[in-house]
């Protein structure tokens, strides 16, 4: 039997009547990483602002970012936190810096296109808000663009992460596809996109053709070993 040690505590009619909690003291390694954070908030403030300076979006990707504060080298966790804030590959400490930070503004074409999916990520997500679709309803858009890189990049959006099942492209502004479709921008070019609903049951079949997976009723994938029959994707489905 586990008894309780000390006296029993005091049950307040009301908060307002109970006494302020004691001053816990942090100890050295909260404190410093207090410090640290602090730094890193600093750090990224002022890599942001670079980022503005250039006309740089923060969903285009850098490559590099190079910080001069030697307290941060090795410290894995709080530099994965400005990489993923800043949106850069990479953070380097270099103590013989004269600048707090140097963000490295070049945007090759590899990031130039990364940044193009982001970008075409966004917008399948804002047309989703729009329409009041709900996280797991899956959609089937139809784009019509005039950038043949915007063209590859919606092409690359992650399907998962946006719930499309197929994407197609229009053959002009007469196909019937483009609906209702919204005037959508990415870095000063137009275009139009329509989306359809699609059952999950379509998509099911059509993962279990093309790549062996089949999609289960909470949005999830699950390999196949073989082609199961219309029944077991049934009961996947919840169906």
């Amino acid at each position: 039997t586990i008894q309780a040690v000390g006296p029993a505590p005091i049950a307040y009619e009301s908060v307002h009547l109970a006494n302020w909690p004691k001053k816990k003291e942090l100890s050295e390694e909260e404190q410093e990483l207090l410090k640290d954070m602090a730094l890193v908030r600093a750090r990224a403030s002022t890599s942001m602002a670079k980022r503005k300076e250039a006309n740089i979006p923060v969903r285009q990707p850098l490559w590099e970012l190079k910080i001069k504060d030697k307290e941060l080298e090795g410290k894995e966790e709080l530099l994965q936190i400005l990489r993923e804030e800043l949106n850069v590959k990479k953070v380097v400490v270099d103590a013989s810096l004269t600048e707090d930070v140097v963000l490295n503004t070049e945007i090759t074409e590899e990031l130039r296109s990364e940044g193009l999916v982001r970008g075409s990520e966004r917008i399948m997500q804002g047309l989703r808000k729009e329409e009041g679709l709900k996280v797991g309803q899956w959609i089937s858009p139809t784009y019509l663009v005039a950038d043949p890189d915007w063209a590859k990049a919606i092409e690359k959006i992650d399907k998962n992460k946006t719930y499309v099942s197929e994407i197609f492209r229009a053959d002009n502004e007469n196909d019937p596809r483009l609906k209702d479709a919204k005037e959508v921008e990415l870095d000063g070019k137009k275009g139009k996109i329509s989306l359809a609903k699609v059952d999950i049951s379509v998509v099911a079949k059509a993962e279990v053709k093309m790549s062996g997976k089949v999609i289960r009723k909470d949005g999830r994938t699950e390999e196949l070993e073989s082609k199961k029959s219309s029944s077991w994707i049934s009961k996947m489905l919840g169906r």
